[in-house]
């Protein structure tokens, strides 16, 4: 754990010359290369420090972060991008941390057209003060 904090005060370091939103993409060449564990851990101690964080799962073809928080993906990013869902579907992790997961909902057929589109950055500039995703 002592890692990931040392990772996220560096974050903080960083984001404290910037007044911009505050996003940070978790990416990896291959698949389990740990990007999912990475992100879920990292919005976490972004959260038990009072940071309201939204861990939003746009891996659109392998989703992970439901099923690492236990939760149900029937309703994720795929439906708020399309329209078919509005931004309280994202569910509030524990009563005392301010950490929210937007699981990636159903699998779409065209994740890169929903993911490279405008409605995409509309999520992101809605969101809570820190946004992590994966």
């Amino acid at each position: 754990m002592e890692p990931l904090r040392a990772l996220r005060s560096q974050i903080l370091f960083r984001w404290a010359r910037d007044t911009t939103r505050k996003v940070i993409a978790v990416t990896s060449a291959e698949r389990g290369d740990g990007r999912s564990w990475l992100a879920a851990n990292l919005a976490t101690v972004f959260a038990q420090i009072g940071e309201r964080t939204l861990l939003i799962d746009a891996d659109l073809r392998h989703p992970r972060q439901h099923l690492l928080f236990n939760l149900n993906n029937e309703v994720g990013l795929s439906a708020l991008v399309t329209g078919r869902a509005t931004r309280e579907i994202a569910r509030r992790i524990h009563p005392q941390l301010r950490l929210f997961v937007l699981p990636s909902g159903r699998l779409p057929p065209n994740p890169q057209e929903l993911l490279s589109g405008p409605v995409f950055d509309v999520v992101l500039d809605s969101s809570p003060s820190n946004s992590m995703s994966s």
